[in-house]
Parts: C-alpha cells; sequence; structure tokens
C-alpha cells in the first residue's frame, strides 16, 4: 500500500508540473499584437492571420488582399490587422517570420507590409518544393538575397538575428497566439473578433459593405427595441 501511495504522489507531482509547463502563457510583446494597417482608433477592426509561405495566403493577396490593404490604409471606419502565423508544415515558414520581424524592427510596418507583398507576389523561393533539399544556412541566405537585401538591411545583420535567441523567441510567440486562438490554417479572417469562414471570398467592397450593414443592423435594432 505504502509503495502504491507513494507512486501516485509523484504522478500527481508529475502532473502539476506537466500542465503548469503545458499552460505557460503566450509572451507579451509587441509584435503578438501584429502589424497596424490603417488607424486603429477606427470603429471596425479587420484581423488577418497568414503564413508568408502559404500559396493560399499568395493567391489571396494577388486577387484582392493588396487592394483590401490599401483600402484599410486610407479608411475613416475600418483597420487592420495581420498576425503572421509560420505553419509547421511549410519548410522555410519560420525563417520567413523571422525576416519580417526583423524588417519591423530595424524598418517600419510600411516596409513589412511591402515585405509580406513581396513574398506573396514571388513566393517561389520559399516554397517546399525549392526549399526542400536545402540546409538552413541555405534558406537563409536565399532569404537575404530573394527579399531582405532591397530594404537595405545588411547580409550582417540578417545572420545575426537569424540566431539571435530572442528574436527566436518572439518569431515563436507570434506562433503561440495564433495557436491559443485555435487556428489550424491560414488564410484567417476575424471581424470584430468573430471568426468570419468566407473571409477568404470577400473583395475590399464586400468588407466595406459588410460593416456597413454592421452598422446598419446595430442602428436598426437601437431604433425598434424589442416589445415586451
Amino acid at each position: 500500500l505504502a509503495k502504491i501511495l507513494v507512486t501516485l504522489a509523484t504522478l500527481f507531482v508529475l502532473f502539476l508540473t506537466c500542465t503548469r509547463s503545458q499552460l505557460t502563457p503566450v509572451p507579451k510583446n509587441q509584435f503578438v499584437n501584429g502589424l497596424v494597417i490603417g488607424n486603429p482608433s477606427n470603429k471596425h477592426h479587420l484581423h488577418f492571420t497568414f503564413d508568408l509561405t502559404c500559396v493560399d495566403c499568395a493567391s489571396w493577396y494577388r486577387t484582392k488582399g493588396a487592394a483590401i490593404l490599401d483600402m484599410l490604409s486610407n479608411s475613416s471606419q475600418i483597420y487592420g490587422t495581420i498576425n503572421v502565423f509560420p505553419l509547421p508544415y511549410h519548410i522555410a515558414a519560420f525563417d520567413a517570420s523571422m525576416a519580417a520581424l526583423l524588417v519591423r524592427e530595424k524598418k517600419s510596418n510600411a516596409d513589412a507590409l511591402k515585405l509580406y507583398g513581396n513574398m506573396f507576389q514571388n513566393q517561389q523561393p520559399l516554397s517546399n518544393a525549392r526549399t526542400a533539399m536545402l540546409t538552413r544556412d541555405q534558406i537563409r541566405d536565399s532569404i537575404y538575397k530573394e527579399y531582405l537585401r532591397d530594404f537595405g538591411i545588411s547580409e550582417n545583420d540578417w545572420k545575426t538575428h537569424y540566431n539571435d535567441v530572442d528574436a527566436n523567441l518572439e518569431t515563436r510567440a507570434e506562433f503561440k497566439f495564433a495557436c491559443y486562438q485555435s487556428i489550424t490554417g491560414t488564410p484567417f479572417f476575424q471581424a470584430n473578433g468573430v471568426v468570419i469562414p468566407d473571409g477568404y471570398d470577400k473583395d475590399a467592397k464586400a468588407w466595406i459593405a459588410f460593416f456597413s450593414d454592421l452598422d446598419n443592423g446595430f442602428a436598426h435594432r437601437s431604433n425598434n427595441p424589442i416589445q415586451m
């Protein structure tokens, strides 16, 4: 009986230890808050979650996304936020996310947004087909030549950033943030905190109409209270 009790006590301690480690909160830093587009004081919020190496994200950007992001930059009603979610089944996803983090740190949000566009418009160097046989260093060097060099970032700064523990943890924080929201794929769309399953199909005009309908609906309900 004593042995059984000791075993149970040991298992209980291990359970508490493992549970505590699994519940480690998402680290708080400015990058988990996402890249903001437009005026964050606007009434409505459109939130995007992208993987920079995702072909569906690239297709969305080329057909609708660029115009939507431009609309958000000039809107007086809607602003946007982008979080990067490096999906583990895309070989270069984490490296691309680290590159995006560097541009945000060294340059500006506008430059980071331009980098996202460059990666979506020219995604082939980041594809699994291209990177499957490359080493991590070769992927790192390819990202610099294809994308980062155009932003005036030195190769040494990129290598230092790439091997920096804090930069790695900050990139992981965005991954954790997406997992925390139960996001499993990209692109992912939320409007005012609510998941929009057909967000991929909406263009800029459709999003404007979507939020306008929300405003009209709220106004209608406020002017027509439920009669008891």
